[in-house]
């Protein structure tokens, strides 16, 4: 069980890393990704604003997602000119936020599951 859990924090600091290496490396750009469910477009960095990225700071995985949010904030601010910010308190979250946690370690995920505003049902503990 550990392992898997392992796998899949693991899993997210990958996603979070192949979106940095969609964007395009030059100023100015704007990059969207479009939601599975929706098919809106997400914004991750552009003159109009850039996305936040939220951590969850009582979580285990806090001190190793922190790492990688870090990266992949420098990441973004390399190719984009933008840099995200990174967010520990759910009451200071605006605009586009990047979720970084796995479930059951992490309480806003558990929230958004609970109210049904993301389906998890295709995901494999």
């Amino acid at each position: 069980m550990l392992i898997r859990k392992i796998l899949a924090v693991v899993m997210s600091i990958c996603m979070l890393c192949s979106v940095c290496e969609n964007i395009q490396a030059k100023a100015n750009v704007t990059k969207h990704t479009k939601t599975a469910q929706s098919g809106e477009e997400f914004t991750i960095a552009s003159a109009e604003g850039v996305s936040q990225v939220y951590l969850n700071k009582d979580s285990k995985e806090y001190l190793g997602l922190s790492r990688v949010a870090d990266c992949f904030a420098e990441d973004v601010k390399l190719v984009s000119n933008y840099k995200p910010e990174i967010v520990t308190e759910e009451k200071d979250l605006k605009g586009n936020v990047i979720i970084a946690g796995s479930i059951g370690n992490n309480s806003l995920i558990d929230n958004l599951i609970e109210t049904k505003k993301i389906n998890v049902d295709n995901v494999n503990d």
